[in-house]
This record gives C-alpha cells, structure tokens and sequence, in this order.
C-alpha cells in the first residue's frame, strides 16, 4: 500500500511538471528576430488628380550585409527611388517612394502591394493609393465600426458612411459608389445609389459577404460624385474564419485554461496526501479508540466492586486496580508499537488481521469480590493459570506473587 501510494505520488507530480514545462513554452513568447525590419504595415496614401507625393519607409538590416531590391505591384502609381541598396548589418535606411497618377487613370482608388525583398526572405507591405479630384464639390468619409474590423467569410460587413458638402450647394442629388478590393486591386464587390444631401448626410452600408471569399486584408472604398468632380475615402478590413467555441477557448483563453488544469492538479496531489495520510493512520486510531473503550470498560468494573467495601479493604483495592490499568496500559502499548511496525513495512492486510484479533481478544473485567475471604496463593495460581490459558499477559501477576505482594 505503501509503495502504491509513493507511485502515484510521484506520477502526479510528473504530470505537474510536465504540464508546468508545456505552459512556459507555450505561453513564453519565442524571441524571434526578423532577418530585416518594414517600418509601416500599411501605406495610404491621398493626392490629387495628377498629384505627386513623396513619403519614405525606414529600412533596417537585422542580419548579416546584404542587398535589398525594392518593388510593386502598381507600378503605374508607386515608384521607389531606388530598387536596389546594399545595407551593411544593424544598419537602416530611409526608402523614399513617389506617389503619382502617371497614365491620368482620374479619381479612383487602387490598391497593391510594396515588396521588399533581400537574399533570403521578402516582406510585402500594402498600399492604399486614393486619387481625387483637386476640388470636389462633396467629400466621403468612411468609419468602419471596431466590431466589423474583422469579419467571416459568409457574415456581414457593415460600415458608417458620410457625405459633407463643401461648397454649401444646397439640396443636391449625388451618386455615391462603393467598391470592396483585395490588394491585387481585384473589385469583389461594387454598387452604386443616388441620394439627396443638403450639408451632410450619413449612412450605414451592410454587404454580405460570400462564402468562397478567400482569408485575407481587404479594402472597402467609397466615391461620392458630383458635377464632373470626385471625393474619395478608403478604409482596411480583414476576413477570418468563424471560431468555434472550442478554438476560440482554445486560442483567447488557453493561458487560463492551463492555469486552471495546473490548480486542478495541485488541488488532487494535495488532497492525495492528505488521503493517504489519513488511510495510513486509521488503522492506529482505530485501535487508540478500542484502547480507551477498554479503560472506560476496566473503569467502570472497578467503580461497580468498589461499593460497600471497608476502608481497609479499599487500601489493598488500590493496589490491584492500579496493578491491572498498569498492566493493559503496558500491552496496549505493545499493540500500537507492534502496528507502527507492520505499517512500516507496508503489510495493511495483517495489520488489519491483528485488529480484528484484538478486538475480538477483548480483556478480562471480571469484578473484584472484596466480600468473600481473601483468595489463597494456591487460588491466585490456578487463576493465573487459566489466564494464560485464554491468552492474556500475566507476567506482572506471577511477579507480584512471588514477592508475596498478592
């Protein structure tokens, strides 16, 4: 029983430490240090019909000298100044980049890709480009609410959309048109309305989405038109896939849940202990118990024969009752010191074999009779004779009989 116990203590702890190994590599987050650095996620930009802009992006080397080639995928509105630079390790560099409408495609916004790419890896960075007219009458605004940030494939796409007149026209009537692109400047979605706008007007534009719509960044844009003149505004959103409630338990909240299985397990190695303990020590305390119940029982016997007795007979009923508590004391410290040793080897079924013995042993309270003549030598030896018949322990009365003190 013994060992068991140890085995599965230690199982438990070897689950703990592994699961403790688990959620430090895990929850740790791994140092990884990019072989070079973009300094922008995402490059919008806004200029006029037949604009020209000049925004730069920070460049820097995290690993050994190296050459760097600079490209796009709208090479008809965004030039690098240069397309290739060598970058010696830990060093940076400030890559400038025009922005102009070339081929006078008018006002529209498109959509790509900046790709920077060294000897190893490359790095993509996406580019809003939104061309407008250089005095529009109206102007659009997009503000897409934080929920609708990131949307599922199949789900809704809701966005706030506001026209402002600028000219102070009046009641006019206004074409908007919306567009929803990926950053090939693909158009995956478009549609168009007229509406009546005397200073401003807002309003909320949902599009379901479809089912096949790839994983990926997007971009929603919106034109408001009026006289021959164009507003524009564009805005970032990214489709993702539905979360079930098992991935999403498994991915937001895991550091939780392997906090909570570690606890678990504190928890059931503590009570284990606490168990094992308690088992090991019953089988003791069991037997203290039937220990007390015997002296309450011898106790009790004494006080029954002690009535109606002389004064002088009560001196030497002293002494034989303090002989026989000395004596069941002494063994009942044999039978403990005698179980602690079994316990220790770890044999439960005999200790459990020598309680029900003992138990069922019992110990002799026959009532001391002071009332009759005093019992001869030859009396005290016959009864310790049957004593020992019956198995008790009558060593302290052989003793005191041959002293002569009985």
């Amino acid at each position: 029983m013994k060992k068991r116990g140890k085995n599965f203590i230690f199982i438990v702890i070897a689950i703990l430490l592994i699961a403790g190994v688990v959620a430090y590599f895990y929850l740790t987050p791994e140092e990884k240090t990019d072989e070079f650095d973009v300094g922008a996620i995402l490059l919008k930009t806004a200029i006029k019909e037949n604009g020209l802009l000049l925004k730069s992006v920070k460049l820097t080397n995290n690993g050994a000298d190296d050459v760097f080639k600079i490209s796009t995928t709208l090479q008809d509105f965004v030039f690098p100044i240069e397309n290739e630079i060598f970058l010696e390790s830990g060093s940076s560099k400030e890559l400038e980049i025009n922005f102009k409408d070339a081929t006078k495609a008018g006002p529209e916004v498109f959509t790509g890709e900046l790709i920077v790419s060294s000897t190893k890896s490359s790095k993509k960075v996406p580019v809003i480009l939104e061309i407008e007219s250089e005095y529009p009458f109206f102007d659009i605004n997009i503000n897409i609410p934080i929920k609708y940030e990131e949307v599922y494939s199949g789900g809704k796409f809701v966005t706030e959309v506001k026209v402002f007149n600028l000219e102070n026209l009046n009641l006019k009537d206004v074409e908007l048109e919306y567009f929803v692109k990926d950053f090939g400047n693909n158009v995956l979605f478009s549609e168009s309305e007229n509406i009546i706008v005397e200073n401003q007007a807002s309003l909320n534009k949902a599009i379901d989405l479809p089912e096949d719509i790839k994983l990926g960044n997007y971009v929603f844009i919106a034109s408001v038109k009026y006289g021959g003149l164009t507003g524009t505004s564009a805005q970032f959103f990214k489709v993702t896939k539905p979360e079930t409630a098992l991935s999403s338990l498994l991915t937001t909240n895991l550091a939780y849940l392997i906090v909570i299985i570690i606890t678990t397990l504190v928890i059931i190695v503590v009570l284990t202990l606490i168990y094992i303990t308690s088992r090991k020590d019953k089988l003791i305390t069991e037997l203290m118990k039937h220990h007390q119940r015997e002296l309450d029982i011898l106790q009790g016997s004494f006080e029954k024969s002690k009535k109606g007795l002389t004064e002088k007979k009560k001196s030497s009923f002293e002494k034989i009752k303090e002989a026989r508590i000395e004596a069941l004391k002494r063994r009942q410290v044999e039978q403990i010191e005698h179980l602690k040793k079994l316990k220790k080897l770890g044999k439960r079924e005999e200790m459990l074999e020598k309680l029900k013995q003992w138990k069922k042993q019992g110990y002799s309270v026959v009532p001391i009779e002071f009332k009759v003549k005093k019992p001869t030598v030859k009396d005290i030896k016959k009864r310790i004779k049957d004593l020992k018949k019956k198995g008790y322990k009558t060593k302290i009365l052989e003793e005191r009989l041959s002293k002569r003190k009985i």
